[in-house]
C-alpha cells in the first residue's frame, strides 16, 4: 500500500470508484449506506418459518446480515456491483438422454470471476483513493442481504421471484459488494416495483415453491434440492425436479423483463464444451452414470457446480433418469446399483428403477 496515495474528497472518490467498477466490466454499480437493511425483519421471519430448509449458514449469519458493522467495524458505505451472466441461450433438453443445468453453472465459477474484479477495486481504492481505507468484499457467500442493499443502491427492484431485476439488464445478474469505511455519495434507491399484476414466475414454478409474491420456501425449490441439500431427497420432491440436474431458471426464463436480455461480454460465463454437447447447459445422463470421482473433478474444474460434489451429481442424474419415462435407462440404473456402494445413491437408484418399471 502506498502511504503517499491521495485521500480524495467524497464526490471525487465516488466518481473514480464507479468509473473503475464499470471499467472492469461490471454492468451496474451503486452505493448505499452501510446501515441496517429494512429487509432484515422479513429475513428473520422467513428463517423462523423454516423456509431456509437445512441451509444452516443463513441462521448462523442472522445477526451479521442485519448489521454490516459486525462485518466491518466503522463501515460507512457499501459499493454494490452487478455483472450480467446471460449468454444469449437458455438450457434446452432436446431428448431424454440429457439433463439440464442452470445458466449460472455453465462457465467458470462466478465467485472467482466477480471476486477478482472486486479485489481490483479494493486495490484501486487503497492506491488511488485512500491508503488507510478499510474494505471487505463479498460475492454471494457473505452475510449480507445483497439484493436488499442492491435495491437501496439503485440497481433494480426485488421481483416476485425474489430476484433483483433491472429494467434493461433483467435478472441474470451476479451481485457483489464492497464494504468500506470511506464516506461516499449514496445513490437513490430503486423504489418502483415494475412487476405490477404479473405473476408468471409464481405460476410457472413446477413445485409451487413460492408461498406468495417475494416469498420462497426453499424446501420446495428445485435449486435447493439439487444444489444445497446433502443426502437423500424426499420422494415427494423428486418428480418435481423433472430434467433438472443442477439448479433451475424457470422463474427467470418466464419473466417479461428477461424477454430480450443483453448478452454478457464475459467469456468465462459461456458454456464450456462439455456442457454444450446437445444444446447449451446439458449433460448426458449416461455419461454421468459412468463418471469416476476424478472425471467429475476434471469436468467441473473451476466450476460453481464443483460444490455439488460427485455423489450429488450422480444422485440428481438418477432422479432425472427416473423422471424421464424412458425404460432404456433401466440397464444403466441396474449397473449403477451393482457398481456404486454409496447407500444414498442406491436409495435413489431403487426409486428410479421402481418408477420406470411400472410404466
Amino acid at each position: 500500500m502506498d502511504s503517499s496515495a491521495p485521500i480524495l474528497k467524497c464526490s471525487d472518490a465516488t466518481k473514480k470508484i464507479k468509473e473503475k467498477v464499470l471499467g472492469l466490466g461490471f454492468d451496474l454499480v451503486g452505493i448505499t449506506s452501510a446501515t441496517s437493511s429494512s429487509h432484515h425483519a422479513f429475513f428473520e421471519a422467513w428463517l423462523d418459518k423454516g423456509y431456509a430448509g437445512e441451509m444452516l449458514y443463513l441462521e448462523k449469519g442472522r445477526q451479521k446480515r442485519g448489521n454490516p458493522q459486525l462485518i466491518l467495524s466503522g463501515a460507512k458505505s457499501m459499493i454494490c456491483c452487478a455483472l450480467n451472466y446471460y449468454t444469449g441461450e437458455k438450457s434446452k433438453v432436446k431428448n431424454q438422454e440429457m439433463g439440464k443445468i442452470s445458466n449460472y453453472g455453465w462457465g467458470k465459477d462466478y465467485h472467482k470471476v466477480v471476486l477478482t474484479k472486486l479485489e481490483e477495486v479494493e486495490k484501486f481504492i487503497h492506491e488511488s483513493i485512500s491508503p488507510i481505507a478499510k474494505t471487505k468484499s463479498y460475492v454471494d457467500t457473505g452475510p449480507i442481504l445483497e439484493r436488499s442493499y442492491a435495491q437501496r443502491a439503485g440497481l433494480g427492484w426485488i421481483g416476485k421471484n425474489t430476484l433483483l431485476i433491472h429494467p434493461q439488464k433483467g435478472s441474470f445478474l451476479f451481485l457483489g459488494e464492497i464494504l468500506t469505511d470511506l464516506e461516499l455519495v449514496y445513490d437513490a434507491p430503486f423504489n418502483f416495483n415494475h412487476c405490477g399484476t404479473c405473476k408468471r414466475c409464481l405460476d410457472a414454478c413446477p413445485t409451487q415453491a413460492f408461498k406468495g409474491p417475494g416469498v420462497l420456501d426453499a424446501r420446495a425449490c428445485i435449486s435447493y434440492w439439487t444444489l444445497e441439500h446433502r443426502g437423500v431427497i424426499p420422494p415427494e420432491q423428486r418428480s418435481g425436479m423433472g430434467d433438472h440436474l443442477a439448479g433451475c431458471d424457470i422463474c427467470q426464463e418466464v419473466c417479461p423483463w428477461n424477454r430480450d436480455p443483453i448478452v454478457t461480454s464475459v467469456e468465462d460465463f459461456f458454456p464450456r464444451e462439455s456442457l454444450n454437447e446437445k444444446g447449451p447447459g446439458t449433460l448426458s445422463l449416461e455419461k454421468i452414470s459412468e463418471f469416476t470421482p476424478e472425471e467429475f473433478q476434471t469436468l467441473f474444474f473451476e466450476s460453481p457446480l464443483k460444490r455439488l460434489k460427485y455423489e450429488g451429481l450422480l444422485r440428481n442424474a438418477v432422479i432425472v433418469m427416473g423422471n424421464s419415462g424412458e425404460k432404456e435407462f433401466l440397464p444403466t440404473l441396474k449397473a449403477m446399483k451393482e457398481k456404486i456402494q454409496n447407500i444414498i445413491i442406491q436409495e435413489h437408484v431403487d426409486w428410479a428403477i421402481r418408477k420406470l418399471s411400472i410404466i
